[in-house]
């Protein structure tokens, strides 16, 4: 499911940066997945497991046709995973971050003001750890404020997806020698919702 929201949020960035378009639903589920801090189970941090249908879609689907990867958005997911390791061994930038959730959590803003403020914090931290994700895709769309917010947005919510699979227990390796695993489980997942 960690890994699910991570590939979701990366999908999600190329569709903006190269269509400026952004499924609403998606863009909820990563901020839901940003300010909630605590959760019982893995799937309340999405808001449910209908949230992460599609990057549990896509993982299935990477392991039947890998053809079908888009080479940019598997560098976003990499990246983020990378990211995700290094803020884990980052206690200032962790203790900063959340501590600002935790004000956003509170504060009931509206969604547009939410999205403004955890860009902020992004570029104000993660994007400061190197290497930077650079994002590719239309000038137009990249250069209007709106989306790029909103890139910023789906970037964090990738790599706080990141940190809870190294917190689960995932690691770059299992990706290379575990694939069969995560697709079967991806499917398991799925056919709760079919």
């Amino acid at each position: 499911m960690a890994l699910a929201g991570v590939v979701q949020a990366c999908h999600q960035v190329c569709r903006v940066a190269g269509h400026g378009a952004s499924d609403e639903s998606k863009l909820d589920t990563a901020i839901h997945s940003l300010l909630t801090l605590e959760a019982e189970k893995t799937r309340d941090i999405f808001g449910s497991l209908e949230s992460i249908k599609q990057g549990l879609q896509l993982i299935k689907t990477y392991h039947i046709n890998p053809q079908l990867q888009d080479t940019q958005q598997t560098k976003y997911i990499i990246m983020s995973l990378t990211l995700g390791n290094k803020l884990m061994k980052n206690k200032e930038m962790l203790g900063k971050i959340g501590t600002r959730l935790e004000t956003l959590q509170d504060s009931r803003s509206e969604k547009a003001e939410t999205i403004a403020q955890l860009a902020d914090l992004y570029q104000k931290t993660i994007s400061l750890l190197t290497p930077r994700i650079m994002i590719t895709g239309s000038a137009h769309h990249l250069s209007q404020v709106q989306n790029a917010q909103v890139i910023r947005c789906y970037l964090f919510s990738a790599v706080r997806c990141a940190v809870l699979w190294y917190q689960l227990g995932g690691n770059r390796w299992q990706l290379l020698f575990k694939r069969q695993q995560y697709m079967q489980s991806a499917a398991g997942l799925l056919s709760h919702l079919d």
